[in-house]
């Protein structure tokens, strides 16, 4: 278990961690990670290629699903295409560009308290396994999961979307949902929430329902690959220090059921950040 913090963007590096030395990613090992869970992927993950970048690393970043519209600072290209090899042609062309992401289409969604929102729609996880034997990029980085936007979600059983040459299964919960009622507000999927959890729907999320997530063969980690590591991201606030200390319980918990459980965690790590 691992407790860090890191820093936004706008405040600097200062003595904050970077977030492959929090998730202890081997930068120099051809990686495939995926994102599930809920609570912080977008934004870890474009960190996560920022970093790799300034290591010198070459980076493709997409989704199986849908994914927010990327600022212009998270990357350096993007294509739009719903070919195979016009994608290729244009990556090798613009061989230059350090962090690539790429889509099948842009589209509009409603689906956020009915707000228009820009996204993009993920490409097919099979793609993944060419891109990946195109020996092209350093490490592809996939959001493998949607949430709309909540801090807690329990998958559908088409979801997680995750690609077979995935290493690295990063699960994330925004630790901000402790204490609060399972239902649409808060978690994505409340009904199957709750039957993972063991509770009913209304009932306060707690140490139990979140640990049951965690483990459960249903849960965060559902369809991980075989042999793949699976990493455990708890965002907390650094405001509250009453749920960090909640987030350290569910941590130590999680670790132990994972010793006797079919989902085994590599790592808990507990992230304090600053919004601002």
């Amino acid at each position: 278990m691992k407790l860090c913090q890191t820093s936004p963007k706008s405040l600097g590096e200062g003595d904050y961690l970077k977030y492959i030395d929090l998730l202890n990613l081997n930068v120099d090992k051809k990686n495939v990670i995926s994102f599930v869970g809920a609570g912080g992927k977008t934004t870890t993950m474009f960190e996560i290629a920022k970093e790799m970048k300034s290591l010198g690393k070459k980076v493709l970043v997409t989704t199986t699903t849908k994914l927010f519209f990327p600022n212009k600072n998270q990357y350096d290209s993007i294509i739009i295409s719903k070919d195979y090899d016009e994608i290729i042609s244009t990556v090798i062309f613009f061989s230059g560009k350090i962090i690539t992401v790429i889509c099948n289409e842009i589209i509009y969604t409603n689906e956020y308290e009915n707000k228009s929102f820009k996204k993009i729609k993920g490409i097919e996880k099979d793609w993944i396994s060419r891109f990946y034997n195109e020996d092209i990029f350093d490490a592809i980085l996939v959001e493998a999961d949607g949430a709309k936007g909540k801090l807690v979600k329990a998958p559908a059983i088409f979801e997680p979307v995750i690609p077979k040459e995935t290493n690295i299964v990063v699960g994330i919960i925004g630790f901000g949902c402790y204490g609060k009622p399972i239902n649409q507000e808060w978690v994505h999927r409340p009904e199957l929430f709750a039957k993972i959890a063991g509770k009913s729907l209304g009932d306060a999320i707690d140490s139990e329902s979140l640990v049951n997530l965690i483990t459960s063969t249903t849960g965060i980690f559902k369809d991980a690959p075989k042999n793949s590591k699976c990493i455990v991201l708890l965002n907390v606030r650094d405001t509250n220090a009453a749920l960090e200390e909640q987030a350290e319980i569910v941590a130590k918990l999680a670790l132990a059921k994972s010793r006797s459980s079919l989902v085994k965690i590599t790592d808990v790590v507990i992230n304090t950040y600053t919004s601002i």
